[in-house]
């Protein structure tokens, strides 16, 4: 399993390599929803253990282990029929080996680091959550969807999979004119999903949890889904830059305080 893992990180690491030098140079002349596209299929290759069988790897290296031995001629001897004595039960008993052991209990306990910590911070944010108020909005709203307003909040943002929350500054309600930027923004996180692809993106983080280059991943990933809201909400609002970066400006720009939801702030040029 070891043997694995490592081989599924180091081609997910080419391929974020590649990606990140592909988007260094056509950043902002490729449609974000290609970047995305391209991180899905980082994010498979990653998680999904399926390989496809190749003579040429560098798992099969002699510091990766032996490489299958070529197959064995057949021989013309004559077995005998007395079957020769095989102390199976001593190899049994024997204890597994630390090398085998011990890579698998410290992966797994930094997966379950990450994971834990990120239910801890999503519940507790939940129970904050749990003081909103109730928006009336004259915008239409998916079925499902609410919008709701919280004392101390910083920044807009949206939690939820099945029945998501947009959740604004305490106030916000009575100004349309910055509701209406906050809402289009956060409506195109519900119309693709992004709390769940996030989810998706914290999964991969936490079974790679040793590798920066997938926490990078995580990183460029996030900012694309917000500038792919950025764009479509420019969009619904007819190209009206100006009145969508006074929004921007009016909010705090912070990091989000939770893995399970997407946030309102700066996240770069928009396209």
């Amino acid at each position: 399993m070891v043997l694995k893992l490592l081989s599924m990180t180091v081609s997910g690491s080419l391929l974020i390599c590649a990606i990140l030098g592909l988007r260094a140079l056509l950043q902002h002349r490729v449609h974000r929803n290609v970047w995305l596209l391209l991180w899905t299929a980082v994010i498979l290759r990653l998680l999904v253990p399926v390989t496809v069988a190749s003579p040429v790897s560098i798992f099969n290296l002699p510091i990766f282990g032996q490489a299958a031995p070529a197959a064995a001629p057949v021989s013309t001897q004559t077995v005998s029929a007395v079957p020769t004595e095989v102390t199976v039960g001593a190899s049994a008993s024997q204890p597994l080996s630390p090398a085998v052991w011990l890579p698998l209990l410290v992966w797994g306990c930094g997966l379950a680091a990450v994971l834990l910590t990120a239910l801890i911070l999503h519940l507790r944010n939940r129970r904050s959550y749990r003081f909103s108020l109730p928006v009336e909005v004259s915008l239409p709203l998916p079925p499902g969807v609410r919008v709701r307003q919280l004392e101390g909040l910083a920044a807009p943002l949206t939690y939820g999979l099945s029945r998501p929350v947009i959740l604004v500054p305490f106030g916000m309600g009575e100004e349309p004119e910055r509701l209406a930027p906050v809402l289009h923004h956060e409506l195109a996180h519900v119309r693709h999903g992004d709390v769940g692809y996030k989810a998706l993106l914290l999964l991969t983080a936490g079974v790679h949890w040793f590798n920066p280059l997938v926490w990078l991943m995580v990183y460029v990933a996030g900012q694309d889904l917000e500038m792919r809201a950025d764009a479509e909400a420019v969009a619904a609002l007819g190209g009206q830059r100006r009145s969508y970066a006074e929004a921007l400006v009016s909010q705090e720009v912070q990091k989000l305080r939770g893995y399970l939801q997407t946030g309102f702030s700066y996240s770069g040029r928009s396209e």
